[in-house]
């Protein structure tokens, strides 16, 4: 068989809302550490943990059931996005968050990859498991199935311990 661009575009669907759900987090997180966002690229990520671990480990937040139009894991997605940005605007007015660290060059491309598979990883685990049946077998397999679960939530700690970055 050989190689063709055709087949690798029929490999991936397309179609799937999941899978422009990535690109678009992936373009956004992206464009904001290549823009203004490179000082703060590790305070971006701490920020996503802090919502992480706020949204599964606060009861109120964790089993959240808000009777309204919306349906819950969308109200999650959008307090898990809330907190982001709030821990995100603490942490850049607190002078202990100061940016010590700075990634350069192709640091700034794996900071933007495990945010984004942080962040992605993250709104999987607030989708209820009747829906997610409905998410591509790539998106399931990359980053909602068990071992690349584990990976996407160590993964940051591994990337702040290994890239030293400029100072």
């Amino acid at each position: 068989m050989s190689f063709s661009f055709e087949n690798l575009l029929s490999a991936f669907p397309f179609d799937s809302f999941d899978l422009w759900m990535a690109a678009g987090v992936l373009g956004l997180v992206f464009i904001f550490l290549f823009t203004i966002g490179r000082d703060f690229s590790v305070t971006l990520m701490l920020s996503v943990y802090f919502s992480l671990v706020s949204m599964t480990m606060i009861p109120f937040l964790r089993d959240l059931d808000i009777d309204i139009s919306f349906e819950d894991y969308w109200v999650k997605l959008v307090i898990f996005g809330v907190l982001i940005a709030v821990f995100f605007w603490l942490q850049v007015r607190n002078e202990f968050f100061e940016p010590y660290t700075v990634p350069t060059g192709g640091e700034v491309i794996v900071f933007v990859l495990v945010i984004s598979g942080m962040i992605l990883y993250a709104a999987g685990t607030m989708i209820p498991e009747l829906l997610l049946l409905d998410i591509s077998p790539l998106m399931r397999m990359l980053f909602l199935d068990e071992p690349a679960a584990n990976v996407w939530f160590t993964l940051p700690i591994l990337t702040m311990l290994f890239l030293r970055g400029r100072t």
